[in-house]
Formats: C-alpha cells, structure tokens, sequence
C-alpha cells in the first residue's frame, strides 16, 4: 500500500495504531476514542488510507451495535470515508474491507462483494478481506461459503474472533445447530460482552429445548444492554432473504422469549 512505501508522520502512526486497537475492542466508549485517535491521525496526515478506512469501521460498527447514538446519514458517511481511501490509495485493502462493510449494512450487495473481493486480491492473506467478503456471502444466503470464508479468516489469524460470529450464523442458518453452538460458544469465551452472540445462542437453545439456557442468556443480554431490542438486532442484519431472521424469531418464541 501506499501508506507503506511513503513516509509516515510517527505520531500520525502511534494515533493510527492506538485508534485501530480502540476500534477491535468492540464496545462503545472504546469507538468513541478510537474516532477521537482516528480523526487526529488523519488532521496530522490526510493521505493516510488506512486511518479513513478504519474511521469508516468506526462508523459501520456503531451503526450495526446501536452505540454512541449514531445519527442517520451515519453509514452514508461510512461509505464516504471508505471511497476517499480508495481514492488516496487505491492499492490498500484494508480501504476495500471497509468500503465492503459499509455498502453490506446498506443493503448495497453488488458493490459490496466487489469491494470484498478486491480486497483479497489485493492481499490474499488480508484476514479482513476474506472477513468481509464471508459477511456478504452470509448476507445473500451463501451460506456454505461465508463459513469457509470464516475458517480462512481463523487459519490467517486466529485471534480474529469476529469470524466465529460470522461462522456460527451462517451455521444456524444451514441449520448445523450443534456447530453453531460451538462457534458461538468459542466467541464468548473471547468476547464476554457479546449480547448478538447470547442472541443467537438463545435462539438455539429455543430450538433444542434448552428453555432455561435461552433465559439465562437473555438475561445476561439485558445485564450487558438494557436497551437490547430484537428489532434492532433484524434491522442491523440486511439478510436478502427472511429465512434467517424468522428462524431466529420462532427459536425465541419456543423459549418463550420476546421477539
């Protein structure tokens, strides 16, 4: 990428990588300050793609969780972002990445998988390439290829855990019940606070019978969000066919759980 062949402002770079860890944390007050750090990289060097790129994720992540009341133009400006790094460096992946989540989360397929698949070829062993191309292929109901896209993701970088939530939805939506269990468990093992996770872990245990587990864990969501809503969770998830969500719904009305 460019910003690698060229010089880089140090503290543009030490603001970039304390914003880029602030943002996989994945929690609200932890995105405030990345788009604090973010935004102070890119006023010291405005041609650095990868600080635009990562501020378009902070973007699409609080919109897609509902956190730090993300107006509503907010993943128009995700996209925004994302194009200006590809625009500045139209060779760095991660602005593709990017540019991928952002048109996902609108619905934008087509230009989404573009995007996805232009960032693995251009780095074949970008996790996040495969990352995002495995949430588009999830979305538009390929489902058997996002959990292979899932499991590059884990072979390239196995603490990238995003991809267990990923694998494990499209694995309740085959309906592989006992796999998905599995992925999601392994997901709350790394990220604790995940209420998305517990959601669709309550869904199977609705399905199975397991009427106590589905309580406990919506529960535990409400203890983590008391916000938590189920029609938040299907507006954030652009599923091009019902059949995920409905079976999600009908998992928690079997718990006897609020849908």
């Amino acid at each position: 990428s460019r910003t690698a062949q060229r010089k880089v402002d140090p503290e543009a770079y030490d603001l970039l990588v304390r914003g880029r860890d602030r943002l996989f944390q994945f929690n609200a007050p932890a995105l405030a300050e990345a788009r604090i750090l973010l935004k102070r990289a890119i006023a010291l060097d405005p041609e650095m793609a990868v600080a635009q790129a990562f501020l378009s994720l902070v973007n699409s992540t609080e919109h897609l969780s509902g956190w730090n009341d993300p107006p509503p133009d907010h993943m128009e400006k995700a996209v925004e972002i994302a194009e200006q790094a590809t625009r500045i460096d139209p060779q760095e992946p991660q602005a593709y990445h990017a540019l991928a989540l952002a048109n996902l989360w609108l619905g934008r397929f087509d230009v989404a998988e573009r995007s996805a698949n232009r960032a693995v070829e251009l780095n074949p062993n970008f996790a996040g390439g495969y990352a995002a191309l495995g949430q588009v292929q999830d979305m538009i109901g390929n489902h058997a290829h996002a959990i292979e896209c899932a499991n590059t993701v884990l072979s390239l970088d196995p603490k990238y855990e995003i991809a267990l939530q990923l694998r494990g939805r499209a694995q309740f939506a085959l309906g592989h019940d006992n796999d998905a269990l599995d992925s999601f468990e392994k997901r709350i093992l790394s990220a604790p606070k995940s209420e998305t996770t517990r959601f669709f872990l309550a869904a199977i245990h609705g399905h199975s019978g397991r009427i106590e587990e589905a309580h406990r864990l919506w529960r535990e969501i409400l203890e983590i969000n008391p916000e938590f809503s189920v029609s938040n969770v299907r507006r954030m998830l652009p599923y091009k066919s019902h059949d995920v969500l409905d079976r999600l719904t009908e998992g928690l009305r079997k718990a006897g759980l609020p849908e």
